[in-house]
């Protein structure tokens, strides 16, 4: 999916991807990326298959996700948060829900960015950081307006789940594949 890319072209293409699409489209279209990136992890960490059964090994994405944690591959964090993107994926997919905003799938919008507290809280403050810096830059000397300052739901969905993306796609640049060892 992102052969040969670094984590930060990932990052900005995933991110253009996100950007073009509406609310449901973003969520449906980062199940497909991560979806896309679990796969190539599998296949770069399993042995294999002979020329006769290439192609047949296939899982659905709650499966991928499951093997990926279990072959060492993802974090207990990250299991959770491609379970809960999963689970916001499934909504906009099968419900008729068109806003992150909305009651039906803002449940599971927060679960994505609970998931990985360490990351998200990282991501978040820097954030909230580098824009409060930026008004006061501009002139804005009102310090309750500066505290409130905070992107909206969808921003952060675009740029969290780009970075999600890039940190899994470096990830799998780095797994092993495994050697036979039976009879």
């Amino acid at each position: 999916m992102f052969a040969g890319a670094t984590p930060g072209e990932v990052y900005k293409k995933t991110f253009e991807l996100l950007s073009e699409e509406n609310d449901r489209g973003a969520v449906l279209l980062s199940g497909v990326i991560t979806d896309g990136i679990l796969d190539e992890m599998i296949k770069r960490r399993l042995i294999d298959l002979p020329v006769a059964r290439k192609g047949r090994l296939r899982f659905q994405y709650a499966a991928k996700i499951d093997i990926a944690f279990s072959l060492g591959s993802i974090s207990l964090e990250t299991l959770t948060l491609l379970h809960s993107l999963r689970d916001a994926r499934n909504t906009f997919a099968h419900e008729v829900v068109n806003s992150l905003n909305d009651t039906a799938i803002s449940g599971a919008i927060k679960s994505v960015f609970d998931a990985v507290p360490s990351l998200y809280e990282g991501f978040m403050s820097e954030w909230i950081a580098n824009l409060q810096h930026t008004l006061r830059d501009v002139g804005v000397v009102d310090e309750s307006l500066i505290a409130q300052v905070s992107p909206g739901a969808r921003a952060r969905f675009n740029n969290y789940l780009a970075l999600v993306a890039a940190r899994l796609h470096e990830a799998s640049t780095k797994i092993e594949k495994l050697s036979f060892s039976g009879i």
